[in-house]
């Protein structure tokens, strides 16, 4: 429910980003974008956000971390990572992220993290 995740968020409305914003803020112009990507976004535009339940689990979680064709499946550089390690990441990062209570239909913000850098 995007609406709802807006409104939690204080977003006007969410939307996939345009390519070009996408590469202008991480410096990716093709492939994956996953919560890795903000390796490379050193001045803060993206702003992080997990699914609080996800921080529970004790399955690694697995992701693309590198590639130059989303669709072609092949040549995904695959990378497995623990809930605990992602947030570690992220922090270092310098996007600590906002994690969000999305049980039921009212979402609620658990964490507060990092906003993005405004222009």
């Amino acid at each position: 429910n995007l609406k709802a995740l807006a409104k939690v968020l204080g977003a006007k409305e969410l939307r996939l980003a345009d390519p070009k914003d996408v590469a202008a803020a991480t410096g990716i112009e093709r492939g994956c974008l996953t919560a890795m990507s903000v390796l490379t976004d050193v001045e803060g535009k993206i702003a992080s956000v997990l699914d609080q339940s996800m921080m529970s689990s004790t399955s690694d979680l697995r992701m693309c971390s590198g590639c130059n064709d989303a669709k072609d499946h092949s040549q995904h550089h695959i990378a497995s990572i623990s809930p605990h390690k992602l947030m570690t990441f992220l922090t270092n990062c310098n996007h600590i992220p906002t994690l969000l209570d999305m049980t039921g239909d009212d979402y609620k913000v658990v964490v507060k993290g990092n906003p993005p850098a405004t222009a």
